[in-house]
């Protein structure tokens, strides 16, 4: 049960370390509309600075404009709606190394200029369900880096969305889509 206005463009981060993930998080009820208004995403990955006090602007920018989330098992997601007063080229999720996650009512903004709305990387069991993307984009989701495996996109509407992800050659193997409305 979060509301917040004019968050600064460095986003929110969850962040446990290497072979010590952070277990049971659930975020519910949250609406953050960002300050947004950057224009070159960023292809760095944060380093991990397990060695280092933990507060909110350790990495600076983050790759993603809402919410950057590393080393997790068991995520729970949910009505999360998410927006910015200046167009954001970052996309407004980025999960990397999470197991077992759920992402219900997921509604954010993403620029016509972004990859994609939320972006994997080593994700291994996730579903997407009852969301939608509030503005015109490339892709629902991207695969990037290390293989992610067992996501599902069930039951969402995505007609601001060109295409659920970019082609390739094995997302058979990984994705499943069912009863989405598309364009």
């Amino acid at each position: 049960d979060i509301i917040a206005k004019n968050v600064k463009s460095t986003g929110c981060s969850i962040t446990g370390i290497p072979n010590h993930s952070l277990e049971n998080i659930a975020l519910r009820n949250i609406r953050i509309s960002f300050a947004g208004g950057v224009s070159a995403k960023s292809n760095e990955t944060p380093k991990e600075l397990e060695d280092q006090y933990p507060e909110s602007t350790m990495w600076g920018q983050l790759p993603a404009y809402g919410f950057y989330i590393r080393h997790v098992k068991g995520l729970s997601m949910s009505d999360v709606d998410l927006t910015y007063e200046r167009e954001d080229v970052r996309p407004a999720l980025v999960l990397s190394d999470v197991a077992d996650a759920k992402i219900s009512g997921f509604s954010p903004m993403a620029s016509s200029e972004a990859e994609a709305a939320i972006i994997l990387e080593r994700v291994n069991t996730l579903m997407i369900s009852g969301s939608n993307v509030k503005t015109p984009t490339l892709n629902l989701i991207r695969l990037t880096g290390e293989r992610s495996a067992s996501i599902s996109i069930i039951g969402n509407d995505l007609r601001n969305v060109k295409s659920l992800c970019p082609p390739s050659e094995d997302l058979d193997d990984i994705l499943f889509s069912s009863s989405n409305r598309l364009r």
